[in-house]
């Protein structure tokens, strides 16, 4: 049986339609599997980047203080950072207005304060992140970057508070505890909550490493007589 001419070039475009069809999902799916390995490559190369360039103390994620987005602390990699735990019903809480001035004093120098509410210490730190972020503002004017509540001691204290005691050689023993890490990421030490930041130990510590005041000891006067020259480790008895 012969087919009318109209009834083959019907079948034979059909067939061509399906094939061109054919060919062209082939062609996209190609170009997804491209993009996506790209993508993969480009986030593989971020992440060897990062690790190449983050100190691994630095390689953890905090969400920020009465905000949803969280924030790496990589992002403070080749900066001094005093890191402190605070409370807002402690008797070392007027530290604040001390920490702050440290910031304002030496950001620009490439000093970071990170402040860590924490909650471990009798119960000093009872509210909210919105009412901690309240209180450390209109108490304080503090603008130094704060993080949500966080665990900083025992079995619960989050893996950057667990590396950072063991590489300092002890854990915070009492709300307001500072550690200070190089900008190469190591520990450098450790302060108890009664070191206040103007105190000579921290701003000598400080001196040492913050970029543009090496070798120019850092006083009480200048940041808010010279400061002593003190050695490296844990400083202060007690809390």
């Amino acid at each position: 049986m012969i087919l009318p001419v109209h009834s083959v070039l019907a079948e034979s475009e059909t067939l061509l339609l399906a094939k061109a069809n054919q060919i062209q999902a082939s062609n996209e799916s190609r170009l997804l599997s491209l993009i996506g390995a790209d993508k993969a490559l480009v986030f593989a190369g971020a992440q060897y980047t990062q690790e190449q360039t983050c100190p691994k103390i630095l390689r953890h994620e905090f969400r920020k203080l009465d905000k949803s987005d969280y924030q790496s602390l990589c992002e403070y990699s080749g900066k001094l950072i005093l890191v402190v735990n605070t409370a807002s019903k402690c008797a070392y809480t007027p530290q604040y207005k001390g920490l702050e001035k440290l910031w304002q004093a030496y950001k620009d120098q490439g000093l970071v304060v990170l402040g860590f509410p924490a909650n471990n210490f009798a119960g000093q730190e009872p509210g909210d992140d919105q009412q901690i972020r309240n209180f450390c503002e209109v108490a304080y004017g503090v603008s130094f970057p704060m993080f949500s509540k966080t665990e900083v001691t025992g079995h619960r204290a989050t893996d950057f508070y667990r590396q950072l005691a063991q590489a300092a050689g002890e854990p915070p023993g009492w709300n307001f505890h500072k550690y200070l890490i190089a900008p190469d990421g190591k520990v450098l030490a450790s302060f108890r909550s009664h070191i206040e930041p103007e105190h000579p130990e921290l701003l000598n510590m400080i001196s040492r490493y913050l970029p543009g005041t090496q070798g120019h000891q850092l006083s009480r006067n200048t940041y808010i007589d010279g400061a002593d020259s003190y050695g490296y480790g844990s400083y202060g008895a007690g809390f």
